[in-house]
């Protein structure tokens, strides 16, 4: 009895982790799209988001985790974070944000955490995940939700002779890219101390972010109004410190293709925040394919049973 209690106080302890994650991470595309609305220019936005978070999130970690004792990270584990940052917080968050000022920022989420394919794929060819036919449908399913939920078809109908060069959705897709390898990385070092490993990543993504601004010539952005401050606050604490924190952990509790298969509710939560925040109303349709993305998600987890 106690390693079946010891085993579903783990699973639930990982679905709390990891579903805050995506909900957190899914707010943060339609606030992006109000303050870039607003005529902040992407580049600016990123990096002292970025940056700020990691401030706060240092600070965090000195008054309540300085007297833990844990052993630190290897030289090979802090380089590690280097490289995830420049993935994940630098060439991600840059190309997502420049896409949001174009694309519906449900649209942009989705194209962007279909990355879990790419990691799916990679665990599969690398042996560590076999391609069952469950696996196969769950995937199917999650990729026909999505396209309801972001109502990608029928964006794609509307504009197919537009003369569309679709710059904002091929950004996503770089961005889904670069998100794919950040993960597969990340998992690889495993870290010992992923709040530390979070911060070392935003820290050397921001900085980047804010190279690339200065040497294009966009000047520093700070929030003008308590509106702004209050959107730039949500991005940089919840939506930055406590998604990328929880995503970490998770990475760590369970495997990479597992943990991104959650990734499919991201869109589902863009979308949804979307309707008060952005004036923008999940149809009915929408509404089935989160029915969908539900039911891949349930099949993802019978693959790993």
């Amino acid at each position: 009895m106690v390693p079946l209690n010891t085993k579903a106080t783990s699973s639930t302890r990982f679905s709390a982790t990891v579903i805050t994650s995506v909900f957190l991470m899914g707010s943060s595309f339609p606030v992006s799209r109000v303050l870039l609305d607003a005529g902040t220019q992407p580049l600016p936005l990123v990096a002292l988001r970025f940056f700020s978070a990691a401030c706060i999130a240092t600070l965090i970690a000195y008054v309540f985790m300085n007297k833990r004792t844990q052993p630190a990270e290897t030289r090979q584990v802090q380089m590690g974070a280097v490289v995830v940052g420049i993935l994940q917080t630098g060439c991600v968050m840059s190309l997502i944000f420049i896409a949001i000022q174009t694309v519906d920022p449900a649209v942009v989420a989705a194209i962007l955490f279909s990355n879990v394919l790419v990691v799916a794929a990679v665990d599969a060819i690398a042996g560590r995940r076999h391609w069952t036919p469950t696996l196969i449908a769950s995937l199917a399913l999650g990729v026909s939700g999505l396209t309801l939920v972001t109502g990608t078809v029928h964006m794609i109908l509307a504009t197919t002779n537009a003369g569309t060069s679709y710059f904002g959705e091929w950004l996503s897709v770089g961005a889904a890219c670069c998100w794919s390898s950040a993960t597969l990385i990340s998992k690889h070092f495993k870290p010992v101390n992923t709040w530390r490993f979070n911060n070392i990543q935003m820290f050397s993504g921001a900085a980047i972010v804010a190279i690339t601004a200065w040497l294009q010539g966009d000047g520093l952005w700070l929030p003008t109004d308590t509106a702004s401050w209050a959107w730039f606050l949500w991005l940089t604490i919840p939506a930055s410190i406590v998604s990328f924190g929880l995503w970490f952990s998770a990475l760590h509790q369970r495997s990479a293709s597992e943990t991104s298969a959650w990734l499919f509710l991201v869109p589902v939560f863009a979308a949804l925040i979307s309707w008060p925040i952005n004036g923008i109303m999940p149809t009915i349709t929408q509404t089935f394919g989160a029915a969908l993305i539900g039911l891949a998600l349930f099949l993802q987890g019978q693959t790993h049973k």
